[in-house]
C-alpha cells in the first residue's frame, strides 16, 4: 500500500496512521521502512499518562458533550467530573467509556464507584488483551503461570510447554512478543539479582486472568498462575451451586490439590500466628463451602493428617471454619467415625466447662451428634456445669480486659446463660441458679461501666454569608446543556 499512499500525499491528501506502540514495535520487523520514510520521520508519541489536568478535563468534556449520554446522565455526573479528570489513573479511554451508555448502564454515579471505574479499567484492558496475537497472549500466559515473575532467559516447564501449544505459540514467538510488549504491557526488571519479566501493572494480570477463566480449555493456565488465596474465593471444585463461580472440572482436581498445598499461610496479617490462622481459615472455608464430595475425598486421601486438626477446633466455635468443614464432611458421609467422635468430645467438653456452649444451640453442629450423644451432653451440663456456674462467672469477671467495655467482655457469658435457660428453663432449680448468676453479671457490668462524660450544651451561632465567590468557572458548567451545531445551547458562537 505504500506506493499508493505516497501518490496520495503527492496530490495533497492528508493521511494520519496510528497504532499502539506494542503493535507497531512488533510490525516494524516485517515492514520495509525505507519504502516509506515518513514512518520514521513523522512519528509522534503521545503518552496518555502525562497529560495536564486541563487537557484531561477538555478530553472528558468533549467526549461527554458529543457522546451518546442523555442530558439527565450528564446532569447527574456533572458534580463528579473534576474528580474524574483529576484521578491519577484517568486516560482518554476512560472518557470514551463514560460517554457511551453501554458501559455505564449499571454504574452508580457516586465518588466511590466512579473512582473504581477510573481506577480498575479492567474491561478496557480485556478488550486490548483479547485483540493481541497468539504469541503475545502466550507470552502473558507465561508471566501469569509464574505468578508475575518469569525469569529471563526463559526455561520452560512441562506444563508451560503444553500451555503454549494450547495457545498456538512457541518459545521463540513468546520471546519476540515480550520484546514488542516491553514498556506497554510488560516490564523487564531486576529482582533479587534475577532478571524477570513482569506485568507492567497488576491490573493487567487481573484482566488477563479474567480472559483465561472464560475458556474451559485455558482454565488450567489460570489455576497454575493464580495465587491460592485468590483461587479459593473464585473457583469451586465441581459444581456445588454457587452462582458466578468458576467450576473446576474433575480433570483439573490434581492441579487444584497441588495449588492448595502451597497455601499454608495468609498474607494479610501482621503476626505469624494470625497469618497461619488466616491461611487455615480461608482453606477450610473453601473446602467446606466450595468443594464437591469427590474433590473432598481426594483432598482427605492426600492430606490425611488434616482431619486430626479440624476435629479439635479452638474456642469461639461459631467462627471456626474447621467446624463448618467437619459438618460438611459428616453430611456427605466421608467423615471417619473415629474423627467424628473426637469432634463430639472436644465441643462437648467446651460446653461442660462453661467455656463455649455453641454445641448446644448450633443446628449445624447438632447434625454431627447422634441423639443419645446430645442427650448425654445435656445431662452432663446439667450435673457438672450448673453447680459451678458461679465459679465460671467469677472467672470471667476476674479476667476482664481493661481495654474492652464490660458489657462486650461479658457478652459470651450472657449468651451462655441464654442457652442454659433455653434447655433447662423448665426446671425451677436450674432456672433459679441461672437467673441469680445473670443478675450478678448485670450488676457487675453496671458497676464497671464508666459514667457518660458531661457535655456542655452546644451553642449554635449564626451562619455568616461569604461575600467571596467560590472559585472561577468550571469547564463542565454547561456539560448538561443541549448541543446545537456543535456549540452549547444558549451561548453565542
Amino acid at each position: 500500500m505504500f506506493p499508493h499512499i505516497k501518490s496520495m500525499l503527492h496530490k495533497g491528501a492528508k493521511t494520519v496512521m496510528t497504532s499502539r506502540d506494542y503493535i507497531y514495535n512488533r510490525a516494524r520487523k516485517d515492514l520495509k521502512e525505507s519504502a516509506f520514510p515518513l514512518l520514521k520521520e513523522a512519528k509522534v508519541v503521545i503518552d496518555v499518562h502525562k497529560l495536564t489536568i486541563r487537557e484531561k478535563q477538555q478530553i472528558l468534556y468533549n467526549h461527554l458533550k458529543l457522546g451518546k449520554q442523555p442530558r439527565g446522565f450528564r446532569s447527574e455526573i456533572k458534580p463528579h467530573l473534576e474528580m474524574i479528570a483529576g484521578h491519577g489513573r484517568f486516560i482518554p479511554e476512560t472518557a470514551r467509556r463514560l460517554s457511551d451508555p453501554l458501559f455505564t448502564k449499571d454504574l452508580f454515579l457516586d465518588p466511590y464507584y466512579l473512582g473504581q471505574f477510573v481506577e480498575k479499567r479492567e474491561e478496557f484492558l480485556q478488550e486490548v488483551l483479547n485483540s493481541l496475537d497468539p504469541d503475545s497472549k502466550a507470552a502473558l500466559a507465561l508471566i501469569h503461570m509464574r505468578n508475575d515473575r518469569l525469569e529471563s532467559p526463559i526455561e520452560l516447564q512441562t506444563s508451560e510447554t503444553e500451555a503454549l501449544q494450547r495457545l498456538g505459540s512457541t518459545l521463540g514467538g513468546c520471546v519476540a512478543a515480550l520484546e514488542a510488549l516491553m514498556g506497554s504491557l510488560v516490564l523487564l526488571t531486576q529482582i533479587g539479582g534475577d532478571t524477570v519479566w513482569r506485568f507492567k501493572h497488576p491490573t493487567i494480570g487481573d484482566a488477563f486472568a479474567s480472559i483465561l477463566v472464560r475458556s474451559p480449555e485455558l482454565l488450567g493456565i489460570y489455576i497454575q498462575g493464580s495465587a491460592p488465596e485468590k483461587l479459593v474465593t473464585q473457583v469451586t471444585c465441581g459444581d456445588v451451586g454457587i452462582e458466578k463461580a468458576v467450576v473446576v472440572p474433575r480433570v483439573l482436581f490434581p492441579l487444584m490439590l497441588e495449588r492448595l498445598s502451597e497455601f499454608p499461610k495468609g498474607k494479610n496479617y501482621k503476626s505469624p500466628f494470625l497469618s497461619t490462622w488466616g491461611g487455615r481459615w480461608a482453606l477450610h472455608s473453601f473446602l467446606a463451602r466450595r468443594c464437591s464430595k469427590e474433590f473432598l475425598e481426594m483432598y482427605i486421601k492426600a492430606n490425611r493428617g488434616s482431619l486430626d486438626h479440624i476435629v479439635k477446633p479452638g474456642l469461639m466455635l461459631s467462627a471456626m471454619a474447621e467446624v463448618a468443614l467437619v459438618v460438611t464432611l459428616n453430611k456427605l458421609g466421608i467423615l471417619p467415625e473415629e474423627h467424628r467422635r473426637q469432634f463430639i468430645a472436644t465441643v462437648s467438653q467446651y460446653a461442660i466447662d462453661g467455656d463455649d456452649l455453641t454445641a448446644m444451640n448450633n443446628k449445624s453442629i447438632r447434625t454431627v451428634f447422634k441423639d443419645e450423644e446430645f442427650d448425654e451432653l445435656k445431662e452432663r451440663v446439667r450435673s457438672e456445669l450448673l453447680p459451678r456456674l458461679e465459679e465460671v462467672r467469677e472467672n470471667v469477671e476476674l479476667n476482664h480486659r481493661l481495654d474492652e467495655p464490660p458489657e462486650e467482655d461479658m457478652s459470651s457469658l450472657l449468651e451462655t446463660f441464654d442457652t442454659l435457660t433455653f434447655h433447662f428453663g423448665d426446671d425451677s432449680d436450674a432456672a433459679r441458679i441461672i437467673d441469680r448468676q445473670r443478675r450478678y453479671a448485670n450488676e457487675w457490668i453496671g458497676d464497671h461501666t464508666p459514667d457518660e462524660p458531661k457535655r456542655k450544651p452546644r451553642k449554635l451561632g449564626n451562619l455568616e454569608k461569604s461575600e467571596k465567590p467560590r472559585g472561577g468557572r468550571s469547564i463542565f458548567d454547561d456539560i448538561d446543556d443541549d448541543v446545537s451545531s456543535g456549540e452549547p445551547e444558549g451561548e453565542p458562537v
